[in-house]
């Protein structure tokens, strides 16, 4: 099973084991639930991918609880640790929670320093990819929350816009001839950092790791 979470009508091939999820009955809507109740009714590792592509930056920092009746029931376990969690974390964990060990979580959003970031009023936070290093498993830092779960970031990348992306371009031709790597990647990065709206899109592939979970 693959979920398309928060789907709306840009829907995936259901024929390609796509199951699209919104919390409105729209046409072509296979499971109609609310993804910021928990925990979701999907069973405990049942999930090979998830696509997530912009809702994460719609998620409450309160969430509530979904109708104990329709909890999995495999998920007894599960419920307390969810218990005082950020609504950002407690996404995320029952993601982790429905996904295979190793399966893949895309996470698509408008970036933090965006237009796109600042301009819808039903907007809870916003997305840069140091944001999602918090559900990476870390070791004597300040900003581990000793989450019940873990992912490992595996991919991603940024869509950039207007006059930035011929320069972005350019830089990523020269690093393919080899010329001043580091150093190219360093400018790049300072400029998405420090310039607004040069970046309109942030992608992050997240990893489920249950090992020793």
């Amino acid at each position: 099973m693959k979920l398309n979470l928060g789907c709306g009508l840009a829907q995936k091939p259901k024929d390609e084991g796509w199951v699209n999820v919104d919390r409105l009955a729209l046409p072509g809507v296979d499971k109609v639930t609310d993804l910021f109740a928990f925990p979701w009714t999907f069973a405990t590792s049942s999930c090979e991918e998830i696509y997530a592509g912009h809702i994460a930056e719609h998620i409450p920092h309160e969430w509530k609880w979904a109708d104990g009746e329709d909890w999995p029931d495999d998920v007894d376990w599960w419920v307390g640790r969810l218990a005082g969690l950020d609504g950002f974390f407690a996404f995320f964990a029952e993601a982790w929670r429905v996904l295979v060990p190793g399966g893949k979580m895309r996470v698509v959003g408008p970036y933090g320093m965006s237009h796109g970031a600042m301009q819808d009023p039903t907007h809870t936070r916003f997305l840069v990819p140091q944001t999602f290093e918090y559900l990476v498993r870390q070791e004597a830092v300040d900003f581990d929350y000793r989450l019940p779960f873990a992912f490992k970031i595996v991919d991603g990348g940024m869509t950039f816009v207007g006059e930035c992306a011929p320069m972005v371009d350019w830089a990523t031709n020269k690093m393919g001839e080899g010329r001043e790597k580091n150093a190219l990647l360093s400018r790049v990065s300072w400029l998405v950092d420090h310039t607004w709206n040069m970046a309109q899109t942030l992608t992050v592939v997240l990893e489920a790791v249950k090992d020793g979970i």
